[in-house]
């Protein structure tokens, strides 16, 4: 479900939750009915917290995101000035920046807007954190292709992961070194789903 939770009052927008996090059972399936009640859904599509009453934004409604980059990356996915929420349920699969587009990425906070993704590829960007991997915490497969990023420990938010390939691999603007690495393997350390790990920085430092 699409739920525009910044535009809510401060006492309803604390009061949801992204599902339990001490249970692995439990989806992050929430939502707001019109008159602001809270409702949280799990895997097996029960209603276990408040009273579903609306379950969705329509789907020819306008999404506008308040950060300007935010809103700038979903028109270049789309190709479009207008992203509806039809645009945006069910993709599964995002490619930010392959194209050299959108060069003003600091953070993943839009991916706010794509909680059903399942493979992520990230091109040329210069990444102040991963923190925004929380809103997508159903990725399978995450490829990082010439990226700098200052903090990986977001990436610990991808329970479901299995594959993870870094290709030219950097650290704020310099090429990784091997204390990076501890930081990088930090992140990844709670990832109990992770099968494949590749991680590459030019052919002398492949590893």
């Amino acid at each position: 479900y699409i739920v525009d939770k910044e535009s809510l009052p401060d006492e309803i927008k604390s009061s949801i939750t992204a599902g339990l996090n001490e249970n692995d059972n439990m989806t992050d399936i929430y939502g707001v009915n019109e008159d602001y009640s809270v409702y949280y859904i799990d895997i097996n599509g029960e209603v276990v917290c408040g009273k579903l009453e609306y379950t969705t934004i329509p789907a020819g409604e306008e999404i506008k995101a308040k950060d300007p980059v935010t809103q700038e990356v979903l028109q270049t996915i789309f190709n479009s000035e207008k992203v509806t929420a039809g645009n945006l349920k069910g993709v599964t699969e995002l490619r930010i920046n392959e194209n050299n587009d959108l060069p003003n990425i600091k953070n993943l906070d839009m991916l706010y807007y794509f909680p059903d993704l399942k493979s992520l590829y990230i091109y040329k960007t210069d990444l102040d954190n991963m923190d925004g991997l929380k809103y997508s915490k159903g990725i399978e497969y995450l490829y990082m292709d010439t990226n700098t990023c200052k903090d990986y420990n977001g990436l610990s938010h991808l329970t479901r992961l299995n594959d993870i390939y870094f290709y030219n691999l950097y650290v704020s603007q310099r090429r990784i070194e091997n204390n990076d690495m501890a930081n990088i393997f930090k992140g990844l350390a709670p990832l109990k789903n992770l099968t494949s790990l590749r991680i590459h920085s030019y052919a002398q430092n492949t590893w």
